[in-house]
């Protein structure tokens, strides 16, 4: 089940004080078309003008947005990971591949490093991430997880 946190920051002196960002575990992504013309994307005129650029520019994928309701194939998934270090998100996409999981398919990745491109420093998965916890790329204050997840039908 695709699942994500918030990571927001609730120092009161930071500049970034209620704001974060989100990182995801592995999210499945079907075909651009299929995801953009399906019935609830479709209820999001500026989010779907959004994946039309992204289609325009050659992407193949885009992560299903959930309820499934188009019942859109699985054919990628996306692969957030968080750097301690440079203190940014990357993401990664990788292909299905002889319908294995998407676990097989991480383990035999040669695309996901395992360290920071920037800095050479640990990339954390999203569960590694939730679990050490992720501080504020600003002031440095710890961020307050909020976790979700959603249902996949």
């Amino acid at each position: 089940m695709p699942a994500g946190c918030e990571f927001i920051c609730q120092n009161h002196s930071c500049k970034c004080f209620n704001n974060g960002f989100n990182l995801v575990s592995p999210w499945p992504m079907g075909k651009i078309g299929l995801v953009l013309n399906a019935p609830n994307v479709r209820k999001n005129p500026k989010f779907r003008e959004g994946l039309i650029r992204l289609k325009n520019e050659g992407r193949p994928y885009a992560c299903i947005t959930y309820p499934n309701l188009a019942r859109i194939k699985i054919e990628a998934y996306r692969i957030e990971m968080w750097s301690k270090d440079a203190k940014c998100r990357y993401q990664f996409d990788l292909v299905v591949k002889d319908n294995k999981t998407v676990e097989d398919l991480i383990n035999e990745s040669n695309t996901i490093p395992s360290t920071c491109p920037k800095t050479n420093g640990k990339l954390y998965t999203f569960e590694e991430a939730t679990k050490i916890g992720i501080n504020c790329p600003h002031c440095d204050f710890p961020l307050r997880q909020d976790r979700w997840f959603t249902n996949e039908d």
